[in-house]
């Protein structure tokens, strides 16, 4: 009779499995585009610092968005921001006020994995913004 009850439970490891792929391939999914937007991230992180260095130096706008959109490599630049403001700060080694110069670059990141699930447009979509800010002393 033992023996008839465990028989029964065969097929219930298969199923269960089963049930389960679905759930571990979406995990998979989320956590390769989590990573995608996490090199995204960095990638814009690191080109807007390259901009506001070269900002600094007086480049005109067009040279400090061109070179943010080059050091963007392969990731996509929707909005470039480049302000200047004097800050009112001075020192006794420099006595003129200095100039802060800050870049902001804006993305939409689109979850290409995840698109296929039949998820709303706007749980599709990531807005991705980095900033940088260096302070000039003349």
């Amino acid at each position: 009779m033992f023996h008839r009850l465990t028989a029964d439970q065969q097929g219930s490891q298969t199923v269960e499995f089963m049930m389960l792929i679905p759930a571990l391939l979406i995990l998979l999914l989320c956590m390769g585009e989590f990573g995608r937007a996490a090199y995204y991230k960095v990638t814009l992180q690191s080109a807007v610092r390259d901009g506001a260095r070269l900002a600094a130096l007086d480049a005109s706008r067009p040279d400090v968005e061109d070179a943010v959109r080059k050091a963007a490599g392969n990731v996509p630049v929707d909005q470039v921001v480049i302000t200047k403001t004097k800050s009112g700060r001075t020192s006794l080694a420099f006595p003129n006020p200095s100039v802060d110069v800050t870049v902001k670059i804006q993305t939409t990141f689109r979850l290409k994995a995840l698109a296929k699930l039949g998820l709303p447009e706007n749980l599709r979509q990531l807005s991705l913004t980095a900033e940088s800010r260096v302070p000039v002393v003349r």
